[in-house]
């Protein structure tokens, strides 16, 4: 019932922002994924425009922004512990992944030269490339037990630009196989139990709405069913 009420909240720019409200907006962020998948949502885009949950995380970011980062820089400690080792990974992306991900970027770029509008979605790209090597670029010691770094993959979300959340929302298909990579990786948070059938669910979404000719870019259902994908 509470749903509605932060919804309309969040969605107003210049509606004051109760503490209330705010920690709701956190806590029902969370709450919605633990529920699983729902009908023509999926996770930043639905069947009908933006997904009823990337406007409570849109909320929730702007409140971590403003409010929780401040309280964080001024509470944080040096870090003592040096650089990460950069080498031996215990868990790579499969060459397949890889070998889409590059073509798809060198067909981006190459489109964005002739057509600005490419830009957007190049720029969600480069960023989901780099959160790729902050998320694979880790100690050996990470494990499928240890969700230390899972944070890593939510910062995409947290990072892109809305210009890019309204081409999602619009479905274009560029913007549909960048959140196919991403639903990919999202696969490396599936032991968090909030996150159980999600990919599935946001894979399926995307195969329903991306036009034919795009399909070769996004990975089997098939091969990702089986686990193949990672």
């Amino acid at each position: 019932m509470a749903l509605p009420t932060i919804i309309s909240r969040l969605s107003r720019p210049d509606a004051p922002l109760h503490p209330a409200i705010q920690m709701s907006a956190i806590i029902i962020c969370f709450a919605y994924l633990a529920k699983g998948p729902q009908p023509g949502e999926y996770l930043a885009f639905s069947d009908s425009g933006e997904a009823q949950w990337f406007t409570l995380f849109r909320g929730a970011r702007t409140i971590i922004k403003n409010t929780l980062m401040a309280q964080i820089r001024r509470e944080r400690k040096p870090d003592s512990s040096g650089t990460p080792d950069s080498t031996g990974y215990e868990r790579q992306l499969l060459p397949d992944f890889i070998d889409r991900f590059q073509r798809f970027h060198e067909f981006l770029s190459n489109a964005a030269v002739g057509e600005e509008a490419f830009q957007i979605p190049l720029d969600a790209l480069n960023l989901l490339k780099t959160t790729m090597v902050a998320r694979y670029g880790l100690p050996v010691a990470w494990n499928e037990g240890d969700h230390k770094y899972s944070h890593v993959l939510f910062s995409w979300l947290y990072r892109i630009s809305d210009d890019f959340l309204t081409t999602l929302a619009q479905k274009r298909p560029a913007s549909l196989v960048i959140f196919s990579f991403y639903a990919t990786l999202l696969r490396d948070y599936h032991p968090r139990w909030m996150m159980n059938d999600w990919p599935d669910h946001i894979e399926d979404g995307i195969r329903k709405h991306l036009h034919p000719r795009y399909k070769q870019w996004v990975e089997d259902p098939e091969r990702i069913r089986e686990g193949s994908a990672l």
